[in-house]
């Protein structure tokens, strides 16, 4: 046989396509690099979108125990809205918190705030979304590992941005998000002293929501985890 055919057969054998079928190492430095650039960012979104929930969740609680006074501007800024604080369904919830405060906090303050809240919280959501799509991409070709992973925790994302949404507002429809506003919260609470299942609604929808969407916000987190793993694991075998 000559040199050529067994330079051939030497080409085709497993070890020659297993080199063939392994990333290029370059590459791969490179690609970790950007990963590793994502990964940082990944988590500052992750904080700051935690906190904008907490702090959600802390005005929901604030308003619904009474702690604070339920008279707030009116929308168009033109006066305050006298009709709700004066309706008796109102001052039943409130009680005597009427015109409360708590360390100098207004309605009015929660009012503003909830809405500079839910904007960097939607905001923050979609970075964080289109951080974890972009990771993907990238895990994805280069073969970094962990694919599996990194692809749950993108759709976890994606579904959390979904339900931040305040569909309601946007569409006009019964779909709620868990964004909401402080007019909303205040006729809410109105609503919610009809009937055992208006009141079982009430709080599926200011705390259930929530809740689910804090859950699903961790379960990507741990899944970026094991991902991060499964990378070191993939490099060790190249």
């Amino acid at each position: 046989m000559s040199a050529r055919y067994i330079l051939d057969d030497v080409g085709d054998g497993p070890m020659s396509k297993k080199a063939n079928n392994n990333p290029d190492m370059v590459d791969v430095t490179d690609s970790l690099e950007a990963v590793s650039v994502f990964r940082a960012w990944k988590g500052f979104f992750f904080f700051i979108l935690i906190l904008c929930m907490l702090l959600i969740q802390g005005i929901f609680w604030v308003t619904d125990l009474g702690l604070i006074g339920q008279e707030h501007p009116d929308p168009n800024g033109l006066q305050p809205v006298e009709a709700l604080v004066s309706d008796p369904n109102v001052a039943a919830v409130s009680g005597s918190s009427e015109g409360k405060t708590l360390y100098g906090v207004t309605s009015v303050h929660l009012d503003r705030a909830l809405g500079i809240i839910n904007s960097v919280t939607f905001l923050v959501a979609v970075l964080l979304f289109l951080t974890l799509m972009f990771s993907m991409m990238i895990t994805i070709m280069s073969r970094l590992g962990g694919i599996r992973h990194i692809s749950r925790a993108f759709f976890l994302s994606m579904i959390v941005l979904v339900f931040l949404v305040p569909w309601h507002a946007i569409l006009e429809c019964s779909v709620l998000g868990v964004l909401f506003g402080f007019e909303d919260l205040v006729q809410s609470m109105v609503g919610k002293q009809a009937s055992l299942y208006t009141k079982i609604l009430y709080y599926a929808r200011f705390c259930g929501y929530w809740v689910v969407a804090i859950l699903m916000l961790f379960s990507a987190q741990i899944r970026l985890g094991r991902w991060g793993r499964a990378m070191i694991r993939r490099l060790e075998i190249l």
